[in-house]
């Protein structure tokens, strides 16, 4: 080889390397990673991650291998990846009451917490809770969180956070008689066993009582505990099917949910309820207005209440609509999930043409990403046997 053509070979390399930027996750201690942050005058980023998260493995894949995502994160964090159920991970997810995964914990130099990402999101959506993490009026001021992180927590609540699927959940019982006889159930530790687990009625109550105190002291999360207790309401209602309960529920919405976000939590509460019912009729009415206001960039969440139509919904006009749902959200983000589901509504829409095309493309998508596109090969036969 001339050196010309080694020269051209190693550009085009270097430049292959520049193009393929993931995010830059750094090692160390926790008091190092802060201090790093703190000298840089970033922010600091924690993944919160499992073993068995497959959610987690799957915001590695598709977002913080995104190079946008990448960009962003490398300029404005210092990001670090901790394993919450191995080591001093421990520590931290009881300390900052990281219980689902994945959570991106977000911190600023000085090393206070200020915003908290949970769960699965697309880079276009990512990036924008990122950009909502770096600006100062969406960011917590959590007033009763102390900087110390070992903490004198109950042995129950260490148990609920052992590693290694030691994880054991306490009874309401050991929860509530551990509340009464608190003397303050403002301070820190009284408000990790509040904010976690299931309280019951009585300190429910108490809690939605003293909802500004608790606001005050701990800002976005104390709205997180009205979701949480609200998303109970909601189970229950959609459990026994009642629209009473379901009514209940809504007006408890508008009663203790901010008035900014109120709008937003009675459409998605309804969307569940109607979905978690099999009404599909009202889902498709309500699902058309998300749609038209909020557009189709959480592919994410399309995908999954399609795929939950395609398996549960018999009603074609139904399933027709589901099908534009998703060839939108596949013409934005055409990633082997979205593109199967496409291709099985299809399917069952008898558009079976459409459908073939469709799921070629699935299992051409699957294989170039090294997914298992067995399914979809399936899914392809039996296409293929009724297009004849």
């Amino acid at each position: 080889m001339n050196k010309r053509i080694q020269l051209l070979v190693v550009s085009l390399f270097a430049f292959g390397l520049l193009n393929a930027q993931t995010v830059n996750f750094v090692t160390g201690s926790w008091d190092e990673v802060k201090a790093k942050a703190k000298a840089e005058n970033k922010y600091l980023f924690i993944d919160c991650y499992t073993d068995w998260c497959g959610w987690c493995k799957v915001l590695d894949k598709n977002t913080f291998s995104n190079a946008k995502v990448a960009e962003l994160m490398n300029a404005k964090f210092v990001s670090v990846k901790i394993d919450m159920e191995k080591d001093y991970g421990i520590n931290l997810a009881m300390k900052y009451r990281v219980n689902s995964f994945p959570t991106g914990l977000i911190f600023n130099s000085e090393g206070n917490l200020v915003y908290r990402l949970v769960g699965y999101q697309d880079p276009v959506p990512y990036i924008q809770s990122l950009n909502k993490a770096l600006d100062a009026s969406f960011q917590n001021n959590q007033k009763g969180i102390s900087r110390k992180v070992d903490l004198d927590f109950p042995q129950f609540y260490k148990d609920a956070f052992a590693g290694n699927g030691k994880r054991k959940w306490p009874e309401q019982k050991t929860v509530t008689d551990f509340l009464s006889q608190q003397k303050d159930l403002f301070d820190e530790i009284s408000w990790s066993v509040i904010a976690i687990f299931d309280i019951g009625d009585k300190n429910n109550q108490y809690f939605f009582d003293n909802i500004d105190k608790y606001r005050n002291l701990y800002g976005n999360e104390a709205d997180d505990k009205v979701t949480s207790i609200l998303s109970q309401q909601l189970s229950a209602a959609i459990k026994n099917k009642d629209e009473n309960k379901f009514t209940g529920c809504l007006a408890d919405v508008n009663r203790y949910i901010a008035e900014a976000d109120r709008k937003e939590m009675t459409q998605s509460f309804k969307l569940t309820f109607f979905s978690g019912t099999e009404d599909w009729k009202s889902f498709s009415q309500e699902f058309k207005y998300y749609l038209d206001k909020d557009g189709y960039i959480n592919a994410g969440m399309i995908n999954s209440y399609c795929w939950q139509i395609y398996e549960t919904c018999i009603d074609q006009e139904i399933i027709s609509n589901a099908c534009d749902w998703m060839k939108k959200a596949t013409d934005i983000d055409p990633q082997y999930a979205y593109l199967d589901t496409y291709a099985a509504l299809l399917y069952k829409g008898k558009k079976y043409a459409e459908a073939e095309r469709v799921a070629v493309k699935a299992v051409s998508t699957g294989k170039k990403a090294g997914e298992d596109v067995k399914l979809t090969e399936e899914l392809l036969g039996k296409i293929k046997a009724e297009s004849k």
